[in-house]
């Protein structure tokens, strides 16, 4: 970032103050309270980033996901920042001219990322572009955002980035491109119908988790499917103790009921298994080639 300035509203002259007591009466809102929390303008320069999408190195794009998710579980462990938007769009890279890192992956757009804990007001609503959003926020709307949250929106991206994209010669050279022009033929094209309801989403997504069905990449973007189905296997793991965890155990006679644990089920990691240190090693090697790691971020 080269330059971030803020502009703040004057009180007396804001356009915002008429919605603020407004919220503040919430005279149809059946007894809710609501909080309007205020805006800033906020102009930021920075480099000139490029989309993932011009990418046509699947080694390059592979180092910007490794780096994107790096920088993410960072601001999260180090400054307790939420980003709560993944979406294919906000993964974007900036071009470099050392002769060992030529790119380094950059995480856009932080309008509704949050500070941990969760306290304002807009942090406790859900957000999120709903094909990347993951399956319990788009199920539920009383959950508070959690970091696995997030690391589900990330799968999603590279999900539908391989499975819904390829790497083309065109006359301009090679190109990414969407594998079909009809949007109706796409895969996955069922989570960006905006008819579909979120509830109906979540359970989509979850289907997904629970499901036998393989994942079918695009011949280009092959080289990532074994992140694809790796991640997926933590994620399978994960829910499945979610759910074992839920189940009350008077249910079994007691020859099949398993030993009790001696600690409480973990839900910010699904108990262990979805965790930075996991996804991390599985992205490290992309054919047979390491990711490599730049402290320069």
């Amino acid at each position: 970032i080269l330059h971030s300035q803020d502009f703040r509203f004057d009180e007396e002259h804001s356009p915002q103050k008429r919605p603020t007591e407004l919220l503040i009466k919430a005279k149809y809102a059946n007894g809710k309270t609501f909080i309007y929390e205020k805006r800033v303008l906020r102009i930021t320069v920075s480099e000139r980033l490029f989309p993932i999408t011009d990418l046509t190195d699947v080694k390059d794009i592979g180092q910007v996901f490794f780096d994107i998710f790096r920088s993410h579980h960072w601001l999260y462990e180090n400054v307790q920042i939420l980003h709560r938007d993944m979406s294919l769009n906000n993964m974007m890279y900036r071009k470099r001219s050392k002769r060992n890192i030529r790119i380094l992956g950059v995480f856009n757009n932080f309008d509704v990322s949050s500070v941990i804990p969760l306290q304002e007001a807009t942090s406790l609503h859900r957000t999120g572009t709903p094909p990347y959003m993951a399956h319990e926020l788009l199920g539920r709307s009383d959950v508070g955002h959690l970091y696995r949250y997030d690391v589900e929106a990330f799968y999603y991206v590279q999900l539908m980035l391989c499975c819904r994209y390829e790497i083309v010669w065109s006359a301009e050279g090679k190109v990414m491109k969407e594998l079909s022009e009809n949007k109706k033929l796409l895969p996955f094209e069922k989570w960006y119908n905006r008819t579909t309801s979120w509830e109906t989403l979540a359970q989509v997504k979850l289907g997904f988790f629970f499901g036998v069905e393989p994942i079918f990449s695009s011949k280009s973007l092959s080289d990532l499917l074994p992140w694809l189905n790796a991640i997926r296997f933590l994620f399978i793991q994960g829910l499945f103790a979610l759910a074992n965890s839920k189940i009350p155990q008077t249910y079994l006679p007691s020859h099949l009921k398993p030993p009790e644990s001696s600690t409480p089920f973990d839900n910010d990691t699904l108990d262990g298994h979805i965790i930075s240190e996991y996804i991390l090693q599985i992205m490290s090697e992309i054919d047979g080639h390491s990711v490599k790691r730049s402290d320069d971020q």
